[in-house]
């Protein structure tokens, strides 16, 4: 795709999975292209917020709270325990799980899935207090029920407690924060880590524009879960700088390994 207004991102790739190399596109991308299918399907979309509760250490550090938690709930969800600040939510929204729900059923982190309901909700766009449960129709590998349920796959996910800490980078953090929030992301963006070993039926927009740090095996594990060429959207044009550097010293000598070669270790 040479430009972002290019037809195919809403057309024949609208259901597609982005993959990058790393967290930080990915959750963006997330809640944009969340936006851009609910507006596309033409559902109402609501967002939940998430409720931070401080520490009584982070409440004697930190007088003017309320503007700090305002600021909290625009950080990356893998500074918060994984849980999203704000997270969108809309009928038949693909989404998902954040962390394993039920290993019964087959409900593992990054289990796919979509939105069929919840429970009393506001009548707002705005969720500051969300419904108690959100009825989510998972893909898992074996089929199931939930007595009361009227579908099959379809679970109902609370939100969950997750802690974080303000001052993660120190030695023995104790700024803490304990994160409500549903264990639920939008399903259009993933990792290239994640992606491993899936088929992705729908379509793959693959990122090759990558860091010169970045392993090039992101983009080979990205372009690898389509099913064909014409399920294959790059997402934007990429530089050829990472692609033309040959194997790193480490990758070379574990190939020679492979290979069985003689290595001179001491060298």
């Amino acid at each position: 795709a040479a430009t972002p207004d290019d037809p195919r991102f809403g057309e024949a790739f609208q259901s597609a999975t982005s993959i990058f190399s790393t967290n930080d596109i990915k959750y963006h991308v997330n809640k944009v292209r969340a936006i851009q299918w609910a507006d596309a399907a033409s559902v109402p979309l609501h967002y939940a917020v998430a409720r931070d509760i401080a520490s009584s250490t982070v409440l004697q550090e930190k007088p003017d709270i309320q503007r700090s938690k305002i600021e909290w709930l625009q950080r990356h969800d893998q500074e918060c325990g994984g849980l999203y600040g704000i997270l969108p939510i809309c009928l038949s929204l693909p989404v998902r799980s954040a962390d394993h729900l039920d290993r019964r059923r087959g409900i593992l982190k990054g289990c796919k899935g979509k939105i069929v309901g919840w429970s009393i909700a506001p009548d707002a766009q705005i969720w500051n207090k969300p419904p108690e449960v959100i009825y989510v129709q998972f893909d898992t590998a074996k089929t199931w029920r939930i007595e009361g349920l009227p579908r099959d796959n379809v679970f109902p996910v609370t939100a969950q407690r997750k802690p974080w800490f303000l001052d993660r980078g120190r030695k023995c953090p104790r700024l803490r924060i304990t994160r409500l929030q549903f264990p639920l992301a939008p399903g259009f963006a993933i990792t290239a880590h994640v992606a491993q070993g899936q088929t992705l039926r729908d379509g793959v927009i693959a990122d090759f524009n990558i860091s010169s740090a970045a392993s090039v095996f992101t983009t080979y594990v990205a372009a690898t879960r389509a099913t064909g060429r014409g399920k294959l959207l790059i997402m934007r044009p990429f530089p050829p700088t990472p692609f033309q550097k040959g194997n790193g010293v480490g990758r070379e000598l574990l190939l020679r390994v492979w290979r069985g070669d003689g290595v001179d270790w001491e060298a």
